[in-house]
């Protein structure tokens, strides 16, 4: 029995078309080799079966032979397990990103040229009073004094601005950039998942939609680890065909810990935003930085869909948000416990705690003894008449006044911070001067011209200390250094380069990590021109085959027709 006359013929169009649109699908490769974000797509090919004995006519012994090639899907090279390497990596670099960048503009704070800078103010103070020692009671040398140490006051004003500055700047790369931009690629998603579960719905397998849609979740895979999951369409129809939706969620250390429902920032056409908020308020320089999230919302209502009770702050894993709210809200040593993680907080903690010690260790050193206090007093045991009793050594100390400070606040306030800390008012307008001498058993004019005191003075700003978050030699307080205040200075200046040495190496570390991630994505994923010419040449090949096929069809069926059984005319 003969086949269907046009059955080679069918099997030879198949060829044709399938030969036909992966020329067209390598041409598209190849204008989209620079186009960011783009996937390498492929046909997803079929061989058509044979008519089988089920078919009505077909005979008992016939020969199966295939009716050709089907095309039966454009699809997309990707590998899930990739992209989620990278997205993980991502927030890693995210993380170590932020932080750099706050770590970087401290350390130029504390640099070795605003280093010297100080370590030249105390010198000169160190040198005045010195020339005062020797010069006691000269006004003007007193004021020289008090000038060179005001040098020193501006600039711990100066530092205590500058990081200020560093932390304002960090709150508004926080609030009117980061979170915005992350609460705009949510959006985003929400909107390219609608569409693409349109076009899904109308057999538009949607390709470059997709491929935005993978862009925008790397992006936001740099804010905060993400879990990234597709489930099968809640229409039981739909998902018959092979429809998902896409859904995300961020990771967090929250305790107690939060559920799926309230980590979800997208799921389908429905998203959730993020917003910053602070306590006590965004004046307060203990204020605490946090991130919220408002739940899923109903596209449709406007109303939230699942909410987090109480609304604490998310504690992400990682990524630039972490990255931002522990250089925002750590202060290392001086949390409570104390912790290694140095943020901004650290910083203006330990310059304020450096300044603090310096102005109470001057001032102590700057009390005076009561002026009515005798070094000798009559015998307190003599029988006879008061007049004629002998005088003996007073056996009570001096008493110390410490109304003469040399600095003070100049807000009111009662501790001195690197903001507040400026020159005495009494010091700086003549009210009093620095104590030269606090040795009361100095007679007449040995005591005024004795200058211990000032020595004394000259020595604490040489004098090692135990440096603690609690003040000098405070056993309930960190530990935090051992040296001179100039030390300390420069020890901080040391903590802060070292911090950006670290946090540099480990994202010159990540971003090889995840170079090597997308060097492995590209393999797979990206448009190769050395493959897509092999294909052009080969789909070629198999277009010039196919239609030799169906030019030797044609011959046969031109026998077929016009000279079969002709013999014996």
């Amino acid at each position: 029995m003969l086949r269907s006359t046009f059955y080679g013929f069918n099997i030879a169009f198949s060829g044709l078309m399938m030969a036909q649109k992966a020329l067209d699908l390598t041409g598209n490769n190849i204008s989209n080799v620079d186009t960011p974000g783009y996937t390498r797509q492929r046909l997803d090919l079929n061989s058509i079966p044979s008519a089988n004995y089920l078919d009505r006519y077909a005979p008992y012994n016939n020969v199966a032979i295939g009716r050709g090639v089907n095309v039966t899907r454009v699809a997309q090279l990707r590998d899930p397990f990739l992209d989620a390497r990278f997205r993980r990596e991502a927030a890693n670099i995210g993380e170590l990103d932020s932080q750099l960048s706050a770590l970087s503009d401290i350390a130029r704070i504390f640099d070795e040229v605003q280093y010297e800078a100080l370590n030249k103010a105390m010198e000169d103070f160190r040198t005045q009073l010195q020339v005062y020692s020797t010069q006691t009671g000269e006004v003007t040398i007193d004021t020289t004094v008090w000038s060179t140490a005001e040098s020193m006051v501006k600039m711990f004003n100066q530092y205590s601005r500058q990081l200020t500055e560093v932390r304002d700047y960090q709150e508004f790369l926080l609030k009117d950039s980061a979170v915005p931009e992350v609460n705009k690629i949510l959006e985003n998603l929400a909107l390219l998942n609608k569409n693409i579960r349109e076009c899904d719905v109308f057999g538009n397998p949607a390709l470059e939609m997709r491929d935005e849609r993978n862009l925008l979740l790397d992006k936001l895979s740099t804010y905060m680890k993400i879990d990234v999951t597709y489930y099968p369409d809640p229409d039981p129809e739909l998902a018959k065909r092979g429809i998902e939706i896409c859904k995300v969620a961020f990771i967090c250390d929250n305790a107690p810990p939060l559920d799926l429902d309230q980590r979800t920032l997208l799921d389908g056409k429905d998203f959730a935003s993020l917003r910053v908020e602070q306590i006590p308020d965004d004046e307060d320089p203990d204020r605490v930085t946090y991130i919220t999230s408002s739940g899923l919302i109903d596209s449709r209502t406007g109303l939230p869909i699942h909410t987090i009770p109480g609304n604490p702050g998310l504690q992400f894993t990682t990524g630039a948000l972490k990255g931002a709210l522990d250089m925002l809200n750590s202060k290392g040593a001086f949390d409570d416990p104390p912790n290694t993680l140095n943020g901004i907080g650290y910083y203006q903690s330990v310059l304020d705690q450096i300044v603090r010690d310096f102005a109470e260790t001057m001032n102590s050193a700057n009390a005076y003894a009561d002026p009515a206090w005798q070094p000798f007093i009559p015998d307190p045991f003599w029988m006879r008449d008061p007049a004629e009793a002998p005088k003996v050594a007073n056996p009570t100390p001096p008493v110390l006044f410490d109304d003469h400070p040399l600095f003070e606040t100049n807000d009111g306030s009662t501790v001195i911070t690197a903001a507040n800390i400026q020159i005495a008012e009494g010091w700086k307008n003549g009210s009093y001067n620095l104590t030269t001498s606090k040795n009361m058993f100095l007679p007449g004019d040995d005591y005024i011209g004795d200058t211990s005191n000032l020595l004394y003075i000259i020595s604490q700003l040489d004098s090692p200390f135990n440096f603690t978050t609690d003040g000098i030699d405070n056993p309930a307080g960190y530990p935090l250094f051992k040296g001179t205040f100039e030390q300390m200075f420069k020890n901080t200046g040391l903590i802060a380069a070292q911090e950006v040495s670290a946090k540099t190496k480990a994202l010159g570390a990540g971003t090889n990590v995840i170079m090597g991630i997308e060097e492995m994505r590209n393999s797979l994923s990206s448009v190769s021109m050395d493959e897509e010419g092999v294909n052009l040449l080969r789909f070629q090949k198999s277009y010039a085959a196919n239609a030799r096929v169906m030019t030797t069809l044609d011959e046969a069926l031109e026998v077929l027709i016009n000279r079969m059984g002709i013999v014996g005319r």
